[in-house]
C-alpha cells in the first residue's frame, strides 16, 4: 500500500538478479537490497524509517523502475 507503515511488497517479472536502493527525496541512499535472480518479488521491511516520502528505485539487466513511496 501507499502510503505504508514499513512493509513494502515489489513485483516484476522473473529475471536477472537485481538491487534496489531507497533513496530520501535529496537523493541521500538509506538502504540497498539484493534481488535474487528468478524472483518476482521482492519484501523490504522499514519499520525504523520516520513518516515521510522515499524513492524506491530498482535495476535488474536491461530493466529497471522507481517509485515514490509515503511512509505513515
Amino acid at each position: 500500500p501507499n502510503p505504508g507503515e514499513g512493509e513494502v511488497y515489489l513485483r516484476r517479472p522473473a529475471g536477472p538478479a537485481g538491487q534496489v536502493w531507497l533513496t530520501d527525496p535529496q537523493g541521500r541512499q538509506l538502504g540497498q537490497w539484493a534481488w535474487p535472480a528468478g524472483s518476482p518479488s521482492l519484501r523490504l521491511d522499514l519499520p525504523s524509517l520516520p513518516a515521510g516520502a522515499y524513492y524506491i528505485r530498482w535495476q535488474a539487466g536491461t530493466q529497471y523502475g522507481s517509485r515514490l513511496w509515503r511512509k505513515d
